[in-house]
């Protein structure tokens, strides 16, 4: 399991690259084709897309710093979309000072190429590319997740979750997730931790939880019971693990 929400993560990378291509494409078509903001004098456009080799990396780095790689920090769409934003936004301006500095005297005297580029890029196509690169990032993900959420309700990749405790909370958790495969768990087993508590398919007792748990082999162990002993909390996260 754990290797398969690696591979799902992973996908975000190529995702992600996609949507900077596509931003990159339509950005320069709006600067050097339509023209809607006619400024910026002769610099038009991004003079390729070379400058992906150290862009793209670089914004790697800042959507690993946003958690944008983390399947669970990114379930919620407004808090994906304002860490998008940040990421981006902090990848634009790293780029607006390498150009600006490039315009310098101290560039134009020591690297020609950095100075060349650099008066051929707008400052305009990068605010375009900045705001596009945003929608389509977002866009893709979304998707993305759609997918995702599908294939959780066929049984497709979901977590294998043990419930530690019969009691009243443990019952409308297992309601839950058997409810709502789309919250991607499956459980496997139920511990009882009472003598009287909630009917539930149990797989044992509290005392048997170390072998329940190592027949089981669950991706998550959650406990439900709060009038657990401290110690016995403990066991069963040296059991888990």
């Amino acid at each position: 399991m754990r290797r398969f929400e690696l591979a799902l993560t992973a996908l975000l990378v190529p995702l992600d690259l996609i949507g900077v291509i596509i931003s990159v494409y339509i950005a320069n078509h709006l600067r050097t084709e339509l023209n809607i903001l006619p400024i910026d004098g002769h610099r038009i456009s991004y003079p390729g897309y070379s400058f992906l080799f150290w862009y793209f990396p670089l914004l790697l780095i800042f959507f690993a710093q946003n958690r944008l790689y983390i399947l669970k920090e990114t379930s919620k769409w407004v808090q994906q979309l304002f860490r998008v934003i940040s990421a981006t936004a902090s990848a634009a301006m790293l780029q607006f000072i390498i150009i600006l500095f490039g315009r310098t005297p101290y560039i134009q005297l020591h690297w020609s190429l950095w100075e060349q580029w650099a008066n051929r890029v707008s400052i305009l196509t990068i605010f375009y590319f900045w705001v596009l690169t945003i929608v389509a990032v977002t866009v893709l993900r979304w998707l993305y997740r759609i997918i995702i959420s599908q294939l959780s309700k066929r049984g497709i990749g979901r977590r294998r979750l043990v419930i530690v405790g019969n009691t009243r909370a443990a019952a409308e958790l297992y309601a839950e997730v058997m409810q709502r495969p789309a919250l991607g768990y499956w459980v496997v087993g139920v511990i009882a931790t009472r003598e009287n508590g909630e009917t539930l398919p149990l797989s044992g007792k509290l005392h048997d939880a170390e072998q329940i748990i190592n027949e089981l082999k669950p991706d998550e162990v959650l406990q439900a019971d709060p009038e657990l002993a401290a110690e016995t909390v403990l066991l069963l996260i040296e059991a888990a693990y």
